[in-house]
């Protein structure tokens, strides 16, 4: 297990743990060239240069001093899901421009959380409920409307909008959802190794699924991992029904056999 993994296991085990030192350890883990554990660094050092604890000048300050934005030309690249390399190259996904708005406005005072709005990860300001922040689009500033609104942009008028859609999101299902936005990436790519990686990082993050348990499984037998592999699978047999238990263990024993 590599250190950011170790890293990474250790932070998720907490009731509550950092989301900044969680996503770093990612970027750590999956682009280990990078100083990615600096981030929280970054982070106290852009803080340290907004003028005053309002959301106006934390948002002119990431949107415009630091100049980060959302990357709509390559929404795909998977270095849009790394912090260290948002804020090396000051563009991302929503998501990863949400966790550095939060952060950075939790440096400096503010109540700021994410909302996983399908499609569109926004901010919510606590200290005015019905504000709402884009970070993709310069920080924009939205009330509950404007954020339907971009709600039918994405899935057309017929689509039926649920008040769930704006309540915060808690920390492991953010983490949970940029992992989520690597696995698709990497699956997209046909990029095994990194999809593998990545979800020996999801199987870490509680709860643990059988069904995620499988998928690990057979990413580690696509890279060749067949010690790793069969012992997932094992693992995953121990908590199936008795159909695919039997399928699940006879896939094991056949990637052991082939260690001998």
């Amino acid at each position: 297990m590599s250190d950011a993994l170790e890293r990474f296991a250790r932070l998720v085990e907490q009731d509550h743990f950092p989301l900044d030192a969680a996503c770093a350890a990612i970027g750590a883990h999956l682009d280990p060239t990078a100083d990615a554990l600096a981030v929280p660094d970054r982070l106290d050092e852009i803080a340290s240069a907004v003028p005053d604890a309002t959301v106006e000048d934390l948002t002119a300050h990431l949107f415009g001093t630091v100049g980060l934005h959302g990357d709509a030309e390559t929404y795909d690249d998977p270095l849009n899901s790394f912090l260290h390399r948002v804020l090396e190259r000051r563009r991302g996904l929503p998501i990863t421009l949400s966790i550095i708005t939060i952060e950075v406005g939790r440096r400096v005072g503010l109540d700021l959380v994410g909302v996983g709005m399908p499609g569109h990860f926004l901010v919510q300001d606590l200290g005015a409920p019905d504000r709402f922040l884009d970070p993709f689009i310069g920080g924009q500033l939205l009330d509950r409307d404007d954020c339907i609104e971009r709600f039918h942009r994405l899935f057309g008028r017929s689509a039926a909008f649920a008040d769930d859609y704006l309540r915060p999101t808690p920390t492991p299902d953010i983490v949970a959802r940029v992992l989520a936005n690597l696995r698709a990436t990497y699956t997209r790519r046909g990029s095994r190794r990194p999809l593998a990686e990545t979800l020996r990082l999801r199987a870490l993050l509680p709860p643990r699924r059988p069904a995620e348990d499988r998928e690990l499984a057979g990413a580690l037998e696509a890279i060749g991992a067949f010690d790793e592999a069969a012992a997932t699978y094992e693992r995953a047999a121990a908590e199936a029904d008795d159909a695919d238990r039997d399928r699940l263990e006879a896939r094991a024993h056949r990637l052991r056999a082939r260690l001998n």
